[in-house]
C-alpha cells in the first residue's frame, strides 16, 4: 500500500491551499465553454465589451480555440507557464484527435491528471494546439519581477530548453531585443514578452489569461497590490488596442496550482472585459473592501481585515468570493459549523471553490479526525464527479477505520474504470490490493508499509 500512500499524498499536495502572500484571483460558476459563441468579428480589447469564456483548466479553453482554428489567428498567452510541455507519444494521437474534434465535455473528461484516462494535461495545452495547427503565431507574456534591461538571453534560453518548452535548436535561435525573446516553436513564430514590452499586433488575435500570471507578478500588498496588478493588465490591454476574436480565462485553482484565496482576480478581470467602461470609474465597493482587507492582512491588522470581509459578506450575500472570505474568517475563529454552512453556499454559487473541501479533509486527517475527513471528501466527490481519486481517498480512509464493507462498495465502480496505461498504470493494482485488504486477504492500510 506504499504506492497508494504516495498517490494520496500527491493528490493532497496538488489540491492543498497556498499561502496568500505567495499567490496572487470568482463569483459566478464558470459558464460552459460550448455555450459561448465565437465572436463574429474582432473588437478592440478593453475598449469594446467582449464576453470572456471562463474555464477551470487551460485544457478546457481548447473548445473555444477550435472555433477559430481555420483562421489560424495569433494567440497571446498571459501565464506563468507556457503550456508547452511535451505530450507523451503513447497518448499523442488520441490527445490530438480530441484537441481537433473533442467537445467541451470530452476535454473536461480527459484534460486533467485527476481523471481515469487523461489524454492531455493542462501544461501541455499550447503544445497540443500548435500540433493541431490552431495558431499562426504565439506571444507568451510571462510575469517578471525584473526590469527589461535585466533580462538575459543566455539564462532564458537555458531555462526554456531545460524545461523542455523549446528544443536545443529552438533555444539557440532565440534573439532578445527590447524585452522580447523571438524565435520559433514547432516552426511557428514565437515571442516571449516582458509585461512592459507588449508588441503591436495588427491582425485579429485570441487572448488567454491564466490566473497563474498574477501569481508570478505578486509580491505583497505593499509592493504589488493585487488590484493594482489587475488594473495594470487591463490598462495595458486597452492601450495596446489589439483587436480580439475571443478571450479565454483559466482559474487553475481546482488542482491547487493557484490558491483559492486569489480566485477572485479572474472573475473581476472577466467583469472588466464585459464592462471596460469600469476602467473610467471608481473601484466597485466590493473590490475596494477586499483590497482594504488584503492590505490589512499584510500590515498585521487582522481586525481590519475581518471587518472588511464581514461587511462585504453582508453587502453581497450572493457574491461567492465575499462569502468565501467570510468562510475563511469563520474557520479561523473556530466557528466550524458556521464555516461549513457558508462554504456549502459558496460552492453552490461557484463549484470551483469546492477544492476547499479537499483542503479541509486533509486538515481533518492531520487532526486525526477521519470521520470529518470522510464527510468533506463526500462533498468534494459530489462537486467533482469526474475526479475518481476522491473516492479512492475515501476508500483508503474507510479501510483505516476498519469500515471494510463501505470501502469495498466505493472500490467496485473504481475497479471498472478504464484507467490510463500511461498515467495511472499502477492504479488497478492498488485497487486490487485495497480490495484484498477489505476482504481480509492482505495487509491493510494500518500496515507499516502503508504508513510511509
Amino acid at each position: 500500500m506504499k504506492n497508494l500512500a504516495v498517490l494520496i499524498a500527491l493528490f493532497g499536495l496538488l489540491l492543498s491551499g497556498c499561502e496568500k502572500k505567495t499567490e496572487p484571483v470568482a463569483t459566478p460558476a464558470p459558464p460552459e465553454p460550448a455555450a459561448t459563441q465565437a465572436s463574429s468579428e474582432a473588437v478592440p480589447v478593453m475598449s469594446s465589451a467582449i464576453e470572456p469564456v471562463l474555464v477551470e483548466l487551460p485544457t478546457e479553453a481548447i473548445s473555444t480555440w477550435q472555433r477559430h482554428a481555420q483562421a489560424r489567428p495569433e494567440l497571446v498567452l498571459f501565464s506563468i507557464h507556457p503550456f508547452l510541455d511535451q505530450i507523451p507519444e503513447t497518448v499523442k494521437s488520441e490527445a490530438l484527435a480530441m484537441v481537433k474534434r473533442g467537445d467541451a465535455r470530452e476535454l473536461r473528461a480527459h484534460g486533467s491528471f485527476f481523471r481515469e484516462a487523461p489524454l492531455l494535461l493542462p501544461t501541455q495545452t499550447l503544445r497540443a494546439a500548435l500540433e493541431a495547427g490552431f495558431f499562426s503565431q504565439v506571444t507568451w507574456v510571462f510575469p517578471s519581477k525584473v526590469k527589461i534591461d535585466e533580462l538575459s538571453l543566455e539564462t532564458f534560453s537555458g531555462q526554456v530548453v531545460e524545461a523542455g518548452f523549446l528544443t536545443e535548436e529552438e533555444g539557440r535561435q532565440l534573439v532578445l531585443a527590447g524585452g522580447v525573446f523571438e524565435g520559433q516553436v514547432q516552426g511557428i513564430p514565437f515571442r516571449a514578452v516582458h509585461p512592459f514590452a507588449l508588441p503591436d499586433i495588427t491582425a485579429p488575435a485570441l487572448i488567454h489569461v491564466d490566473l497563474g500570471y498574477f501569481k508570478g507578478m505578486y509580491q505583497d500588498e505593499v509592493k504589488t497590490p493585487l488590484y493594482d496588478l489587475l488594473h495594470g493588465l487591463a490598462i495595458s490591454l486597452r492601450d495596446m488596442g489589439w483587436k480580439v476574436l475571443d478571450v479565454t480565462l483559466s482559474y487553475s485553482t481546482i488542482e491547487g496550482v493557484v490558491s483559492l484565496d486569489t480566485r477572485f482576480l479572474l472573475t473581476n478581470l472577466a467583469e472588466l472585459f464585459r464592462k471596460p467602461e469600469m476602467l473610467q470609474s471608481d473601484m466597485p465597493e466590493l473590490w475596494r473592501m477586499r483590497a482594504e482587507a488584503l492590505y490589512g492582512a499584510d500590515m498585521f491588522q487582522p481586525q481590519k481585515m475581518k471587518e472588511m470581509h464581514q461587511k462585504a459578506a453582508e453587502l453581497a450575500p450572493g457574491d461567492a468570493t465575499a462569502q468565501y472570505d467570510l468562510y475563511k474568517i469563520q474557520f479561523e475563529n473556530r466557528e466550524i459549523d458556521a464555516a461549513l454552512e457558508t462554504l456549502d453556499r459558496v460552492v453552490a454559487m461557484d463549484s470551483g471553490y469546492g477544492a476547499a473541501y479537499l483542503d479541509l479533509s486533509q486538515v481533518a486527517m492531520n487532526d486525526k479526525n477521519p470521520t470529518a475527513s470522510l464527510v468533506l471528501l463526500e462533498k468534494a466527490a459530489m462537486t467533482f464527479p469526474d475526479n475518481p481519486f476522491i473516492n479512492l481517498s475515501r476508500s483508503d480512509i474507510l479501510l483505516q477505520m476498519d469500515e471494510k464493507s463501505d470501502a469495498l462498495e466505493l472500490l467496485k465502480p473504481l475497479k471498472q474504470l478504464a484507467w490510463s496505461a500511461h498515467y495511472h498504470a499502477d492504479i488497478p493494482g492498488l485497487i486490487e490490493t485495497m480490495e484484498k485488504a477489505g476482504m481480509g486477504k492482505g495487509p491493510g492500510p494500518e500496515s507499516k508499509e502503508s504508513s510511509q
